[in-house]
């Protein structure tokens, strides 16, 4: 008879509503741990300003084996720039669709906080600003010779060479490039 291994899913973003998604998958009592997406929430002050919050690092100090960003949405991948930087070690697992959107969507993000951040600073003394990402995040995310990075088509599997654990790709139609994967 077969062993079966533990798995537990668990979703460490946003509980309730709209953002902020991100799913820990557990598998194998704690040998192998793999996230799905990991996105940021807008939260609307009660001065009209919104604020960007993030999916935060719920696995500080462990090691990830995978990053699995299924579209470019901000609820879904924005805040993978500081994922990578928190934890270098993981494979990032996406289509090359989802990866080329994320690139225009993260510079433009990092943009527009900076812009936003030097007009707010100049009315608000004394403000600190904390983005979810920088630009030496957003870099590192970038650079594709550099950051252990899968760009996966429809039907494709990858191998992660550590776990062992094989993943396909199936094309699911939200938005270009987005994809679920089993």
């Amino acid at each position: 008879m077969p062993q079966f291994m533990p798995l537990t899913i668990t979703q460490l973003g946003e509980q309730a509503g709209f953002g902020a998604t991100m799913h820990h998958i557990n598998w194998n009592n704690n040998q192998i741990k793999i996230v799905v997406d990991c996105g940021i929430r807008f939260a609307r002050q009660d001065d009209g300003t919104t604020r960007v919050l993030s999916s935060n690092n719920y696995l500080e100090e462990e090691k990830v084996h995978s990053l699995i960003i299924t579209h470019a949405h901000s609820d879904h991948a924005a805040a993978a720039p500081r994922f990578v930087a928190e934890h270098p070690e993981t494979m990032i697992i996406t289509t090359r669709k989802v990866f080329d959107a994320l690139k225009i969507m993260l510079l433009d993000t990092i943009t527009n906080s900076e812009r936003e951040f030097n007009t707010q600073s100049k009315s608000n003394e004394g403000l600190i600003y904390k983005p979810i990402f920088d630009r030496n995040d957003l870099e590192m995310f970038l650079d594709e010779d550099n950051l252990n990075l899968e760009l996966v088509e429809d039907d494709e599997l990858v191998r992660d060479p550590e776990t062992g654990i094989t993943i396909q790709c199936h094309y699911s139609g939200h938005d270009d490039g987005a994809a679920s994967y089993g």
